[in-house]
């Protein structure tokens, strides 16, 4: 990927939800790593679109599971209900690879990039 903006993280899945949207599906998940044994996890914000979405809800993937995820880091700006600024910083996956369901030594791969993908959040 030629993109300066690139992000390949690797980690346990967090909550996953699924919204049904007009035109396409959206999935959010957070994935958690740690840099050094031992220590507490950080945690990442996921979004995922459209057939990479479906493909991600089809394969049940669930909190627990090891996953593979690549993407680039997008940033949101809105203002909330009371009337105050909100930020959001999170991944818009390209790509994900569900390494290995939770409690289970079984390799069960799903690699789908996501090419055609093209949304603006501005």
């Amino acid at each position: 990927m030629s993109d300066t903006n690139y992000i390949k993280l690797t980690g346990v899945i967090g909550n996953v939800k699924e919204f049904n949207g007009k035109t396409m599906n959206v999935v959010t998940f957070g994935i958690g790593n740690t840099r050094v044994r031992g220590k507490d996890k950080e945690w990442f914000n996921i979004k995922a679109f459209g057939k990479l979405a479906d493909d991600i809800i089809a394969n049940q993937v669930q909190g627990g599971d090891t996953a593979e995820v690549e993407g680039q880091l997008c940033s949101e700006k809105w203002t909330g209900k009371d009337g105050r600024t909100r930020h959001d910083i999170y991944i818009r996956a390209d790509a994900f690879n569900h390494l290995t369901k939770k409690n289970s030594s079984n390799f069960t791969p799903l690699n789908v990039e996501n090419p055609e993908m093209s949304i603006d959040f501005e």
